[in-house]
Order: structure tokens, then sequence, then C-alpha cells
């Protein structure tokens, strides 16, 4: 009798695991167990990415494997986990690419980044947006003005603006 291996499971339990494990395990650990695991993860289209606690080393890898047209939902952060992350982030990847994103999180996010974002992002399957932003100035209501504007040209249920109340470094 042979014994079960993680490698024979049906793909939708793989699936399901996916669905419960962090991304820096899916992309630098999941995806290179085997040539199937690793065209598991490329097929896979529900990534929910929260990028609040990884190493920006990790981040890049993970950044350049990923299809932008699976990920469903991303949370960016330049808390003092994750400092420079968003900026770092909209250097590695296009942004429009994220064609299916339905959540977007950005939080601490500076006035020049929120602009890049604003000015690039694909809301057509947009459904909530959060921005936490570290400035709260004329330039930032403006941009938050343009991201009203943006998204008004769909029904989006959840529209949210924060300032926060740490200091961005």
């Amino acid at each position: 009798m042979s014994r079960p291996s993680l490698d024979t499971l049906p793909l939708e339990l793989l699936y399901r695991i996916i669905d419960n494990i962090d991304v820096r395990t899916i992309f630098l650990s999941f995806r290179n167990v085997c040539k199937r695991f690793n065209a598991i993860v490329d097929s896979y289209n529900l990534y929910k990415l929260d990028f609040r606690l990884i190493t920006k080393p990790d981040f890049d890898k993970v950044c350049r494997v990923i299809r932008p047209e699976n990920v469903i939902s991303m949370t960016l952060s330049d808390e003092d986990e994750t400092p420079g992350l968003i900026g770092l982030f909209i250097s590695l990847v296009d942004i429009r690419q994220f064609t299916r994103l339905q959540s977007l999180a950005l939080i601490q996010i500076d006035d020049t980044n929120l602009d890049r974002f604003v000015k690039n992002m694909v809301t057509t399957s947009l459904v909530s947006l959060s921005i936490d932003s570290t400035e709260f100035d004329h330039r930032t209501l403006a941009l938050f003005s343009s991201a009203t504007e943006k998204v008004d040209q769909i029904s989006m249920p959840t529209l949210e603006m924060n300032r926060s109340t740490k200091e961005h470094k």
C-alpha cells in the first residue's frame, strides 16, 4: 500500500490549502516543491495578498513571480515592519495589470505613492478601497477626490479614507 503524499492530493484540496497559508509560504516554499505545485500556484486565481509582515527580499521575490491577474485582494503597508514597501511595489509591478482586484488596502501611504496609485489603478472590479494616509492636507484631499471620481464610475460599496495617527518615517 502506498503512503499518501501531499503531491497526490486532488487540486481542490490543494487550493483549500493555498486559501489558508500566507503569501510568503505559498510563493517561496510551496511553489518550489515540484513542477505540479509550481503550476498550481501559477494557475490559482483567488489570491488575497497581505504584505504587512513580509521582508523586503521576500516581497521582491513574490512580486517577480505573482501573476497580477490572479490577485483579488491586496494589503500594502508602509508601517514600521515594512517601511518603503508601497514605493517598492510600485517600482516592481504595473498596477494596471491587477485587473481582477476586488479589495485594496493602502496603509500609511504618503501622498507621492497615493498619487501614483490613483493615476494607474484599474477600478472595474474593485469593491473595496481603504486608504490610510500619513498626510492629510489639500494635496491629500485632491488625491482622495481623484480616487473617488475614478471609483464613482463603478459601484463600490466600501470606500474608506483615514489619516494615520503615526508619523511616517
